[in-house]
């Protein structure tokens, strides 16, 4: 078990929120809390499914990108980063993804296993990383905001 302080997940983000006009911004929380109609509140624990952080710029400035991207995977915790961008199909624009590097990693090794969503083979074989990696997180998004934001 991880004994160090964990990320709830959106850390990352509201980093990213202070650099650049999004459109568009999705993240993996760790903690999910679910109000059920009855008013009861029920606790999700997801800390074995990997973090992951999603936007979309407003505006596609690839000096944004670049230096967003030169941020995360030149930082250096226990967990290796990478951004990579997603194109959508039926709309403009780019979905850039930051997740640990392990989740492509595991992606073949979850395939011959029959697995199809690799979060939930990482979930169910490597818990472990995801918890390792949430506690990366908080030293990621410290390293981005001073990239971006105190360095200018």
């Amino acid at each position: 078990m991880i004994e160090s302080k964990m990320a709830e997940g959106d850390e990352l983000l509201l980093v990213i929120v202070e650099y650049a006009d999004l459109e568009w911004r999705k993240c993996r929380h760790r903690t999910v809390h679910i109000v059920m109609k009855n008013g009861e509140v029920l606790h999700e624990d997801h800390s074995g499914l990997p973090p992951f952080t999603t936007v979309r710029f407003r505006s596609d400035n690839r000096e944004t990108v670049s230096r967003l991207k030169a941020a995360v995977e030149g930082y250096k915790g226990s967990v290796r980063w990478h951004m990579f961008g997603h194109e959508r199909i039926a709309l403009p624009g780019t979905n850039w993804v930051i997740t640990p590097k392990f989740v492509d990693e595991l992606k073949t090794e979850a395939e011959a296993h029959g697995a199809r969503d690799v979060a939930r083979y990482i979930e169910e074989r490597h818990p472990e990383l995801s918890k390792k990696a949430y506690v990366d997180l908080l030293g990621l998004a410290k390293h981005v905001r001073s990239e971006l934001l105190e360095q200018g």
